[in-house]
C-alpha cells in the first residue's frame, strides 16, 4: 500500500468537544501562603460540582474511544482522525446521533440542576465563591459545544517552488511512515482482543470453582473489530486480513448461538486460542505495543 493510496482513500477528521469550565484560577488575595512566592504558584478552585456535568464528560470520554474504534489516529494532532472515504457517511451519521444524545443531556440534566448545583459549590467553596463565575443557566448551556470537521492533510497547491516539492516530499515521508504505525496498532489491537477471548474461554471455572462464562461484551469487541477492520486496514495488512476473517467467520458460524455451550465453547476455544498464537507472532514480529504480554506457548507446553 503506497502513501498516495492512503493519500486518496482517507480523509482526517477534527473532533471537537467544549464544556461548561470546571476550574477557576485563584487571584493572589483569594488564598494565603506564607513564605512562598506566589509567582511560583498556580492555584484553582472548582467552579462547579455537578453529577449533570461529570455525566457530560463520561458521555465525551465514551464517544472518543467508541470514535478510536471506528477509525485510526491521524498521527498529526490529539482529536484528530484517519477516516477511510467509504466509512465517512456512516461515521459522520453516528456523530449527528451523538450530538443528539449530547445535547439531551445538557438540556434535560445540565440546566436543570444548574441551580442547585451551583448553591451547592457555593457552600463548599465558602469565601471562595464568587458569583461573577456563574452565568444565567441559558448562559451556562451555551458553553457546550460538541463539533467536527472532515479536512484534508494533503499539501496545498500554489505554494514556492522550491517549498511545494520540499513539503510534499515530507508529506509522502509522513505517510510512509503511518502506513508502517497503523500495521503496528492494528496488529496489536487485534491479538489483545482475541487474547482477552481466548484466555476467557480458556479459564473454565473461577478460583471457587464456579463457571466462568464468556462475556458476550468480549465477543462483541471481536465482532465490532472485524467489522470496522476493512475501512481501517488502510496499509493494506493482507495477513492480518486474512486472520480477521477467519474470525469473523467464526464468529458468523456462532450467530446468535450460546457461547457458554459446553460443544461451541471447546469449539471456539480450539479456534480463537491458534489464531491468538498467530496474531501474537505477527504483532511481535513488527514490534506493536501491546497492553499487556501473552504467552505464545503455554507454561504447560
Amino acid at each position: 500500500m503506497t502513501a498516495a493510496t492512503i493519500d486518496t482513500m482517507t480523509l482526517l477528521l477534527a473532533v471537537s468537544y467544549r464544556r461548561f469550565g470546571t476550574e477557576r484560577r485563584l487571584s493572589d488575595d483569594q488564598y494565603s501562603t506564607e513564605a512562598t512566592d506566589k509567582s511560583a504558584v498556580n492555584a484553582t478552585k472548582a467552579r462547579l460540582v455537578s453529577k449533570a456535568l461529570d455525566k457530560i464528560a463520561a458521555f465525551d470520554s465514551q464517544t472518543q474511544k467508541a470514535l478510536a474504534r471506528k477509525t485510526l489516529p491521524s498521527l498529526i494532532h490529539p482529536g484528530v482522525v484517519r477516516v477511510h472515504r467509504d466509512a465517512l457517511a456512516e461515521i459522520v451519521g453516528w456523530l449527528e446521533g451523538r450530538k443528539v444524545s449530547r445535547d439531551g443531556l445538557v438540556a434535560g440534566s445540565f440546566v436543570p440542576s444548574y441551580p442547585s448545583d451551583v448553591e451547592k459549590t457555593a457552600a463548599k467553596l465558602g469565601p471562595l465563591y464568587d458569583p461573577e463565575d456563574y452565568p444565567t443557566a441559558e448562559d451556562a448551556a451555551k458553553e457546550f459545544g460538541f463539533d467536527w470537521r472532515v479536512l484534508s492533510a494533503a499539501v496545498p497547491e500554489g505554494l514556492p517552488e522550491g517549498v511545494q516539492a520540499t513539503e510534499e516530499a515530507r508529506y509522502r515521508a509522513q505517510l510512509d511512515e503511518a502506513v508502517a504505525s497503523y500495521t503496528k496498532l492494528l496488529r496489536g489491537a487485534a491479538a489483545d482482543i482475541v487474547g482477552d477471548l481466548a484466555a476467557c474461554l480458556d479459564k473454565t471455572t473461577d478460583a471457587l470453582g464456579r463457571k466462568n462464562p464468556v462475556r458476550i461484551a468480549t465477543l462483541n469487541r471481536i465482532r465490532e473489530f472485524v467489522q470496522t477492520f476493512p475501512t481501517r486496514n488502510v496499509g493494506g495488512d493482507a495477513a492480518l486480513g486474512i486472520l480477521i476473517g477467519q474470525a469473523g467467520a467464526m464468529l458468523d458460524q456462532l450467530g446468535a448461538g450460546d457461547p457458554n455451550d459446553d460443544a461451541t465453547r471447546s469449539a471456539l476455544a480450539a479456534g480463537f486460542g491458534a489464531m491468538r498464537e498467530q496474531l501474537n507472532a505477527l504483532a511481535d514480529g513488527v514490534g506493536a505495543t501491546r497492553k499487556r504480554k501473552i504467552k505464545l506457548v503455554d507454561d504447560a507446553a
